[in-house]
């Protein structure tokens, strides 16, 4: 039996890398850059599926890679994908759901903290040798920070993982509420939180933690309208998705002073270019996309999406498909048998 092409466009744990190896001609590809990227796409076009993160598979890879017939991403989100061209071919798509919950929450909160107590700046300013007197000698110290407990939290955009962000601020004590566009009775019994609009939550909360995807609706969600509502003492916490957030109007937003604090894990376009206005704000804390970024759920994620490919190619699962229902008549993967899946 013939082994499928697989490219590997990541650097992923040798034991797991071992498995795709025992089962497909794997080539790997650590760092797709301009450096390789004629390689890479030569590659692409002759595989039979790819596996891989921080690369975007354009519409035109995709047209050209005839023998193409599933990808596994090794995230949650799945934009830096051609959707309509993959349903069109029944190429098959998987992420990977539900391993990075907790650990995208734990940066949620955070980066909440840091914001709130001013420990960023804090540390800069320590190593910079201003710490020549007690920071509480006087009322008006400029080293305090702020409360968390008993605060206002509006959490925007509250699936699985803002549930768990939810759990986190009761533990903090913290007046919880959420916004999706249907209700989460356990959110709202477990945790005392209260279902609200947008505008409640942009208006109301001392904390707004954003966990929305991206999608036509949420694109640029969040804009200078949005964050003049906002109270100016309030702190906006993103783990969504960069492109939620209008990040040419932060700038102004940050120069007048319309909130307390800025806290950004997410970016409109990464990496971050170093001359982003965005550097130059002691009120703005910035994470290079680490919302995942711990050993133990990048093992995770890398193993769910190696089984996700494993099982996919298969035939044998596709739990994990973004667009079966799309590609289920299509795909050359798909027999009867699954096709209810």
């Amino acid at each position: 039996m013939k082994k499928y092409n697989i490219v590997l466009f990541k650097d992923i744990p040798k034991v797991l890398l071992d498995k795709l190896n025992s089962r497909f001609n794997v080539e790997q590809f650590k760092v797709v850059d301009k450096n390789n990227l004629e390689l890479f796409n030569n590659k692409v076009m002759k595989s039979d599926a790819i596996i891989g993160a921080n690369w975007p598979i354009s519409t035109a890879l995709v047209e050209k890679s005839p023998s193409l017939k599933a990808i596994s991403a090794l995230t949650v989100g799945y934009d830096a994908y051609p959707l309509e061209i993959l349903n069109k071919r029944g190429i098959a798509l998987m992420n990977t759901p539900n391993v990075l919950s907790d650990s995208l929450a734990d940066m949620a909160i955070g980066l909440m903290l840091s914001s709130a107590r001013r420990i960023v700046t804090s540390n800069e300013r320590v190593k910079n040798g201003e710490w020549v007197h007690g920071v509480g000698d006087s009322v008006t110290s400029n080293w305090f920070g702020e409360e968390v407990h008993h605060k206002k939290v509006g959490i925007v955009g509250c699936g699985r993982i803002g549930e768990i962000v939810a759990k986190r601020c009761f533990g903090f004590d913290m007046d919880i509420s959420y916004y999706t566009r249907t209700r989460h009775p356990s959110v709202e019994e477990n945790y005392n939180a209260k279902h609200a609009s947008l505008e409640q939550i942009i208006k109301e909360s001392d904390f707004i933690i954003n966990l929305l995807p991206l999608s036509k609706e949420t694109e640029h969600l969040f804009t200078y309208e949005q964050f003049k509502q906002m109270k100016r003492t309030a702190h906006f916490i993103n783990v969504g998705r960069g492109k939620t957030v209008k990040e040419d109007d932060l700038e102004r937003v940050l120069q007048e002073k319309l909130v307390a604090g800025i806290a950004l894990d997410v970016f409109e376009k990464e990496p971050l270019p170093k001359q982003s206005p965005l550097m130059n704000h002691t009120s703005c804390i910035l994470s290079p996309h680490a919302g995942n970024a711990t050993k133990e759920t990048n093992y995770l994620i890398a193993e769910l999406a190696v089984n996700n490919l494993i099982n996919a190619l298969d035939g044998s699962s596709f739990d994990n498909c973004v667009n079966f229902k799309d590609i289920k008549d299509k795909s050359p993967l798909i027999n009867n048998k699954n096709k209810g899946a």
